[in-house]
């Protein structure tokens, strides 16, 4: 019998310990600009879901318009993080989207802070469509 005690006790205390995670507290809006080598409002014209686990993913931007920084009218971002917590949940084609972005040290664009640095403002084009009752057939 001590020795499941024993095992219980090992257990709970494995339990008690603290244990090491991602945690990403958003940046205020004010740090962001600071962070930002570019910060702009586009429209997204395509994407490219990237190999496994969307390694290699990006997002091609339309600008519309620049707050901070310089970029051509049509600017690629990656889309992929390898940190779970900084995870995209972008980019639909057609949405708008306030950018917050830096350059890699390969000159490619990534937001700042995941999906902290990508905010959507703008949906995609309706694509439901209304059919006026007097076009319905009887």
């Amino acid at each position: 019998m001590r020795f499941h005690q024993g095992i219980l006790a090992g257990c709970l205390l494995a339990l008690a310990t603290p244990t090491t995670a991602n945690l990403v507290v958003e940046l205020t809006l004010e740090e962001k600009m600071n962070q930002s080598t570019l910060v702009a409002i586009g429209t997204v014209v395509s994407v490219e879901g990237g190999g496994r686990n969307r390694v290699g993913s990006n997002a091609t931007f339309q600008i519309l318009q620049r707050l901070k920084g310089e970029s051509e009218d049509t600017l690629t971002v990656s889309t992929y993080s390898r940190i779970a917590g900084l995870g995209y949940r972008c980019c639909e084609v057609g949405a708008t989207y306030l950018m917050f972005l830096t350059t890699t040290s390969h000159g490619q664009f990534v937001s700042i802070q995941g999906a902290y640095g990508m905010i959507r403002i703008g949906g995609a084009p309706n694509r439901i469509t209304v059919i006026p009752a007097e076009d319905l057939e009887p």
